[in-house]
């Protein structure tokens, strides 16, 4: 059997296989109530799995998110994986489709992550290549 593409179809074959049993929560969901009880094991292998979870492919999403705003120790670990990986998210398509979200209003931890990642931002201008350095301009 070929495993799910998404968490939604993974849940609907989990419960296809166990009929009568509630579904899986995420493990932002199980971090948030942990939290909220002082539940610290249930909280500390939410967190572990959410920073298992990250990929470049998620951490414009996630980086970004109201929970990523709401819980600073999961956001240090997102801002860090988001900097560490910033040379392939850059130019991702998901780097693309968030920065259009963010323009049109849609990742309202925006404003409280992004301080936190444009103070590791270093300006590197490019260099151009000498050809194009020494052509003369017409």
């Amino acid at each position: 059997m070929d495993s799910p593409m998404s968490r939604r179809e993974w849940i609907k074959e989990w419960q296809q296989s166990r009929p009568g049993r509630p579904a899986p929560c995420s493990a932002k969901a199980a971090y948030r109530l942990a939290d909220k009880l002082g539940l610290l094991e249930l909280r500390e292998r939410a967190y572990q799995h959410i920073q298992k979870s990250l990929s470049v492919e998620n951490i414009p999403y996630e980086v970004f998110s109201p929970f990523s705003a709401t819980f600073a120790e999961v956001r240090k670990i997102q801002v860090s994986y988001f900097l560490e990986h910033w040379g392939e998210i850059r130019a991702s398509d998901a780097m693309r489709n968030v920065w259009r979200q963010i323009r049109n209003g849609r990742h309202p931890g925006f404003e409280e992550v992004w301080p936190s990642i444009a103070l590791y931002l270093e300006f590197n201008p490019r260099t151009v290549p000498s050809a194009e350095a020494e052509s003369p301009e017409t």
